[in-house]
């Protein structure tokens, strides 16, 4: 059976990346988070694996499993940090005092990265605002060229569970505005 979607589509007020450092038996660890400058949208697409069981011409049993995400956001404008995270471009930067130049590599040997994605939306009903995270997303982010208008840097990947614990992300429901901050180190307990 063709695995199926459900779609949660929000607006979005910020938007931080965190590169994701290590994750493994153990722990996990994510460097500072970097901001995506003008976000635009994002598109978080539950991807499921549904199976059903049929006998005698009706359904006997269903069983449905979260898979993963796909996951996509537009954004305004260039920030070379965040290309090299999300891409794993390399950024240089040269030139003289009255003229630099920073130049963001699209090399073959460029490999994205895994990073944690969390997001404040634009509006929430009742009191306080939600944070919404992804702790492993990958994919790539590429500038849309458009005639008419300003162009756009988009980003299409997937959110993927964390090796260590096989969680996906979280959800946090906060009483008052909360800025977006680092995510906390997690270390294996020893035995």
């Amino acid at each position: 059976m063709p695995e199926e979607k459900n779609v949660i589509t929000l607006g979005v007020k910020d938007l931080k990346i965190s590169k994701l450092l290590k994750d493994d038996s153990t722990g996990v660890k994510y460097d500072t988070p970097h901001d995506v400058p003008g976000v635009k949208t994002i598109e978080i697409t539950i991807t499921t694996e549904d199976k059903e069981l049929t006998g005698d011409g009706v359904l006997l049993a269903s069983s449905s499993k979260k898979k993963g995400y796909d996951v996509t956001f537009s954004n305004a404008q260039l920030n070379p940090q965040v290309m090299a995270i999300i891409n794993g471009s390399k950024v240089t930067e040269g030139g003289e005092l009255d003229n630099e130049t920073i130049t963001i590599s699209d090399d073959a040997d460029d490999k994205p990265n895994y990073f944690a994605l969390e997001f404040i939306p634009e509006e929430t009903d009742g009191a306080g605002e939600y944070h919404r995270t992804l702790y492993k997303v990958k994919g790539n982010a590429e500038l849309q060229y458009t005639e008419s208008d300003y162009s756009v840097y988009s980003f299409t990947g997937k959110g993927v569970a964390r090796d260590y614990d096989k969680k996906f992300g979280k959800t946090d429901l906060y009483t008052n505005e909360t800025p977006i901050a680092q995510i906390p180190e997690i270390k294996a307990q020893s035995t």
